[in-house]
């Protein structure tokens, strides 16, 4: 199909004009490929005449046999597409690709652990020419990417704020360019390279940028790859992205960064890994100094006096079992305690109930997989969101809460108020279909349990952990409604 475009105001007409300033400001733009009974597109992110997309955008079938870790142009001209942004419409062509190597390899280990992706390529990218000037040369290409990998993208760092600007539904008509709002929620994979955020990305949003907002401004730090994840059977409510410095640096066939570890353990805000048999979940640090721990009774298999394991750093340690709660209790919770080495922090506990309505990030081991090379620090996913409602023996959140987040720790501007327990499932019999619901869940206030807990660690006597199981028939009542089951392993 013939497309006939407007001329465009903020397009740079030669690479040289480009070099001269600092890297264009990016743009996100909406791409649609125009090809005969088989049209699509995504998102995508521009700076002056080149775009960014990911392979996505390209039937399977059409797909480029792009080379690994280094960008290469493609041997026949590439297909048509259609830019579009606030300005007007561009006409361009995919001109090279390159799949990222890190992504390939952190994508396959997920894979193998039961991640289900939508098919496509995940590792494969695409280079859009802005057909507005004349072509290009791959050095020069690889001259502009350098430019915008020196001083137009940032490293995504985990837990700060970000911004997703994307085209839901490909529908530029009346999503284009739409912005949501969330946070990084880990940053993982071969070279830092796979990104989570719970920021919202609808179906069309792939290709869409997460900016890092900071005091200098918004930086592009990652691109989204995925926005219909499952995990074993369990739908994601965080979106996939990868890093941008991460594939750039592919595309140049330059040295991968090493990934950062998270030496500073407040990274995970005290929340620790926690191992029993072949299953995983989370703990709460509630006492450093003591080696005193968090979490829920039903993650762990063993009874009271038997020890499972924790980690924190590079290696894991023993910790014993105090006390479990039984089945039949209406709080689900259990304490654990290490020897040596301990942690070196532990989040302050809130006396207080939250209120409606505060801003509380959760934080814990949910969707990827423990750390399998010794010496790896484990790395925990965070989300942030609004007390969805506040009694005195339960709390709700909007946060996204995922299998293995059981036992991590709701936190308000740093301090624990909440442990983690469930999220809702609509039960088979409901009118509804059967399925996770990942940002209504439900998490066990600190500041009902605060005064045994209290007890406990002024004078290690366990029997005051025995008041635990000891609350009223309301708040048996309120736990044992369904649909509130506890998070599946």
């Amino acid at each position: 199909m013939e497309m006939t475009t407007q001329p465009h105001p903020r397009v740079r007409g030669t690479l040289a004009e480009a070099a001269e300033e600092p890297p264009p400001r990016p743009e996100g733009v909406l791409i649609e490929l125009e090809a005969p009974h088989r049209p699509s597109g995504c998102s995508g992110l521009r700076w002056g005449r080149l775009a960014i997309a990911p392979g996505l955008l390209l039937p399977p079938e059409t797909a480029p046999a792009a080379p690994k870790g280094r960008l290469a142009l493609l041997a026949a001209p590439g297909p048509r597409v259609r830019l579009t942004d606030e300005q007007g419409v561009l006409g361009g062509r995919v001109v090279a690709a390159w799949r990222c190597p890190a992504v390939a390899a952190a994508a396959a280990h997920l894979a193998a652990r039961g991640w289900v992706f939508s098919g496509c390529d995940l590792a494969l990218f695409l280079v859009i020419l802005v057909e507005e000037g004349p072509p290009l040369t791959l050095m020069q290409i690889e001259n502009m990417l350098r430019l915008v990998l020196e001083g137009g993208v940032a490293v995504p760092k985990r837990g700060e704020p970000v911004l997703l600007e994307a085209t839901p539904f490909s529908a530029g008509n009346m999503f284009l360019n739409s912005w949501s709002s969330g946070i990084v929620s880990s940053v993982s994979g071969a070279a830092d390279s796979l990104v989570l955020s719970d920021a919202h990305a609808a179906p069309g949003s792939e290709g869409g940028a997460l900016y890092a907002v900071r005091k200098g401004g918004r930086r592009p730090v990652a691109v989204v790859v995925q926005t219909v994840v499952q995990v074993r059977g369990e739908a994601v409510a965080l979106c996939l992205a990868v890093s941008l410095p991460s594939i750039l640096t592919s595309a140049l066939a330059l040295k991968p960064t090493p990934p950062s570890t998270p030496e500073d353990e407040n990274l995970n805000r005290g929340v620790v890994l926690l191992r029993d048999g072949d299953t995983w979940a989370s703990a709460v640090t509630i006492d450093a100094q003591k080696g005193v721990f968090l979490t829920c009774s039903h993650v762990l298999k063993r009874d009271i006096g038997d020890s499972v394991q924790l980690q924190w750093g590079p290696e894991p340690v023993r910790a014993k079992i105090l006390f479990k709660s039984p089945p039949s209790s209406a709080f689900d919770v259990a304490v654990l305690k290490t020897q040596v080495p301990r942690p070196k922090f532990a989040p302050q506990i809130c006396p207080n109930l939250p209120k409606k309505g505060d801003v509380v990030e959760v934080v814990g081991f949910g969707l990827l997989p423990p750390p399998e090379a010794a010496g790896e620090a484990p790395c925990a996913v965070a989300s942030r969101g609004l007390v969805s409602q506040a009694r005195p023996h339960m709390l709700q959140t909007c946060c996204a809460v995922q299998s293995g987040h059981s036992g991590g720790g709701v936190l308000l501007g740093g301090r624990l108020v909440g442990l983690v327990v469930g999220h809702t499932q609509t039960p088979k019999e409901a009118r509804l279909p059967a399925e996770n619901w990942p940002r209504i869940n439900f998490a066990l206030p600190l500041a009902a349990i605060a005064k045994p807990l209290a007890a406990f660690l002024d004078t290690q006597d366990v029997s005051h952990l025995e008041q635990l199981s000891n609350f009223a028939d309301e708040t048996k009542r309120l736990w044992q409604l369904d649909p509130l089951p506890k998070s599946k392993l």
